[in-house]
């Protein structure tokens, strides 16, 4: 992927986050950060490949493939890929793999995030959140 490659996540997404965080940067310094957390939540516990949920262009945000980290984050999100496409290709660099690429590791942020906020009980500290996190992935 190149540093401009994107992923989108709801506007809905956005809008809990900002109203139970307050503002705390405790809990996830970058959006990424969230990201990246949400979609391992969503892989743990998937039962299968989450279906692509759409994301509408109307007030979603976007987080660019240049903001996750190089050794960890990048070969997660890349594994979490091939494993639920059960094809190295969706690494490919044409639009169709990016499109499909997109769309996976989309639907499993979408899903840890959903699993996220029924975990934390609308107690969005840092705190409750490695305590979730910590249950979680384990």
């Amino acid at each position: 992927m190149h540093n401009d490659f994107r992923f989108y996540y709801s506007k809905q997404s956005r809008e809990v986050y900002e109203e139970n965080s307050n503002g705390d940067k405790k809990l996830f310094p970058q959006r990424s950060d969230m990201f990246f957390w949400c979609v391992a939540l969503g892989y743990k516990h998937a039962t299968g490949v989450p279906a692509p949920m759409p994301v509408s262009e109307k007030g979603r945000g976007e987080i660019h493939w240049g903001a996750f980290d190089d050794e960890v984050q990048k070969p997660f999100l890349n594994m979490v890929a091939v494993e639920a496409c059960q094809e190295f290709e969706v690494l490919g660099k044409s639009k169709e793999n990016n499109e499909r690429y997109r769309e996976v590791i989309q639907a499993y942020a979408e899903l840890g995030f959903s699993t996220l906020c029924a975990h934390m009980n609308d107690n969005f500290n840092a705190e409750k959140l490695m305590e979730v996190l910590i249950e979680n992935m384990s």
